[in-house]
């Protein structure tokens, strides 16, 4: 081979198009915010919301066809907001990935007041169904699909063909598999558990400290024993004032330099557990209006430039509301 063509650098590689991580679609730009076909955020906190939602079950839409499956909940949630009726076109692991009428798929009909063996009326709380004991609400796994078992089609030479693929894995590398899935399972709920512990206790540590403070304060202010046995009376106002003015529960999640305005935090949180885009954006602006005015009457964080466990609030909160919108403007799954 020629020097020259061995010498010659590669061509780079062709230019290609950014893609939606949510549908697929190609973006103009690849330095894209939001998907121009889907709406997605192309950032970290909405891909995972998405991920929390997605599952096996879709709902037949035209308008987007490419969007990918939703969890059991999810579509359970869209059944309580109209937005999955009896005549909606569903799949799912009942179905064996079949496309049915929701009225007739198992799981989902009674959500919607209907046997899908028989159609006669049932609770959506019902385990069976009254006329016919068909049981109404099978057991969901997120991830599986509930495919049926594969057999041999008519002519073919393939004598494995009826073996479901995960029969043909090794059974200790299922076993490890499985081991590997039950570990980060245990991690991410543990690293969970710790965060919500670190906040919590570093709440009542503060909690303890301003107790502590206040009771010093206390006893400074206080009489001696001498000066209690010559003027019994004077200790009497000191008392009672101490007992007139109990020290104040800080809750979870807020700084304890905003106690004053513990009531209209549980308030905020109260019309959070609403869980719709509407009640959540109300809270979180509630949130930081306690914020903007603790700062107008002089209440500063005791560390840092912001109040730590009211912003972590504030951020989960606007997480919350990520994941709702999403559900409202178009949940995972929509098919």
């Amino acid at each position: 081979m020629p020097a020259s063509e061995t010498s010659r650098p590669d061509a780079p590689p062709p230019t290609r198009a950014a893609l939606c991580a949510y549908c697929g679609e190609e973006q103009a730009s690849a330095a894209f915010e939001r998907c121009h076909a889907c709406g997605g955020l192309r950032e970290p906190l909405s891909r995972q919301a998405t991920q929390n939602e997605m599952g096996p079950w879709q709902v037949r839409n035209a308008s987007r066809p490419f969007q990918p499956g939703c969890s059991f909940d999810t579509l359970t949630r869209m059944v309580d907001r109209g937005r999955v009726t009896r005549d909606s076109v569903v799949r799912g692991p009942t179905t064996h990935q079949f496309w049915t009428r929701a009225d007739r798929t198992p799981g989902v009909a009674v959500l919607l007041g209907v046997c899908h063996a028989c159609a006669r009326s049932v609770r959506p709380s019902d385990a069976t169904c009254a006329h016919c004991s068909v049981v109404l609400a099978p057991a969901h796994d997120r991830d599986s699909l509930g495919l049926g078992e594969r057999r041999a089609m008519p002519g073919s030479d393939k004598v494995d063909a009826h073996v479901p693929l995960s029969a043909r894995v090794n059974p200790k590398r299922r076993g490890a598999g499985a081991r590997v899935l039950l570990l980060l399972s245990l991690l991410l709920n543990a690293a969970l558990a710790i965060g919500w512990f670190v906040l919590f206790a570093s709440t009542n540590a503060a909690e303890r400290a301003g107790d502590i403070n206040e009771q010093q304060a206390t006893a400074a202010n206080e009489p001696d024993a001498g000066s209690r046995d010559v003027s019994p009376a004077s200790s009497e106002p000191m008392s009672a004032s101490a007992d007139a003015t109990p020290s104040r529960r800080v809750p979870v999640g807020l700084d304890p330099e905003l106690v004053d305005y513990a009531e209209r935090f549980e308030s905020a949180l109260l019309l959070a557990e609403q869980l719709t885009p509407e009640a959540l954006t109300r809270a979180i602006e509630e949130l930081r209006e306690i914020e903007s005015d603790a700062r107008q009457v002089g209440i500063e964080p005791a560390s840092g430039e912001s109040f730590k466990a009211l912003g972590e609030t504030v951020a989960f909160l606007e997480l919350r509301h990520k994941i709702e919108r999403l559900l409202v403007d178009g949940e995972p799954g929509s098919q």
